[in-house]
């Protein structure tokens, strides 16, 4: 599967000390899980809202060549269906007493 995700409707992107080989990201109706190697510079790339493009390359995966590289090994995407706006909470009025 190919899949183009416009980054105007980039909502977040989660990266947990505990997965560190995993990427999760939410565009759109979309879920997006990277798995790969050392991938804090994809991060960034996805922080900054650089990244152009990515593909998996699991033939890169434990080949000691790569090991400071980045790559990906997998991509899954996810339809989670329409995203939900924002709601801003407004701030709580606190019966004082006054």
């Amino acid at each position: 599967m190919a899949c183009n995700l416009p980054w105007t409707h980039f909502v977040e992107a989660r990266w947990r000390r505990c997965k560190p080989d995993l990427i999760e990201v939410d565009i759109g109706e979309w879920s997006v899980a990277i798995r790969g190697h050392n991938l804090g510079p994809l991060f960034e790339a996805i922080e900054d809202q650089t990244l152009l493009r990515i593909r998996p390359r699991m033939d890169m995966q434990g080949q000691p060549d790569w090991t400071i590289d980045t790559f990906a090994t997998e991509i899954r995407f996810r339809k989670t269906g329409p995203s939900l706006p924002v709601r801003r909470r407004g701030q709580t009025e606190l019966d004082l007493g006054v």
